[in-house]
Formats: structure tokens, C-alpha cells, sequence
């Protein structure tokens, strides 16, 4: 995606890039795209992911978490 779309995104929440996470289970399209757009980018392993894509990107998340029930903890709301 465009970085324009994860700018719009954070302008929507009135938030600056690096308070904002985006969280799913697309290497490419979802964690990488923003990223690349300044934001952090989670890898859930759940519907679309691939470990073989994970493996062999030279890029790597922010974060990797089985589900988003691990969420809290990676935020440290527990």
C-alpha cells in the first residue's frame, strides 16, 4: 500500500506515526507498508501469515504475536 494510506490513517487519529502500530497478519501489505510509512508494524501469526515469508524477507517486524490476545502484553497493559 501507499503510504499515503497509512498517512491518512494517522492523521484520522490525530496521532503522531511513531504512537501508532499496525497489527496484522500480512507481512508485506500490512507490517512492512507501515513501516516503510513510519508507523510499527506487529506480524500476527493468524490467517495470511507464512512463516516460509517471515524467513525469507530481509525485513522484519516490530513485533511477531501468536494472536491478538497477546496484544495487552505487548503493550504492557498487564
Amino acid at each position: 500500500p501507499s503510504p499515503d494510506f497509512f498517512a491518512a490513517g494517522v492523521a484520522e487519529l490525530g496521532c503522531e506515526p511513531d504512537r501508532v502500530a499496525m497489527i496484522g497478519d500480512d507481512l508485506d501489505n500490512d507490517v512492512l507498508g507501515a513501516q516503510h510509512a513510519g508507523l510499527h508494524g506487529v506480524l500476527v501469526r493468524t490467517g495470511k501469515f507464512r512463516h516460509q515469508v517471515l524467513e525469507s524477507s530481509e525485513e522484519r517486524p516490530d513485533a511477531v504475536i501468536d494472536s491478538f490476545a497477546a496484544l495487552p502484553d505487548l503493550l504492557g497493559l498487564h
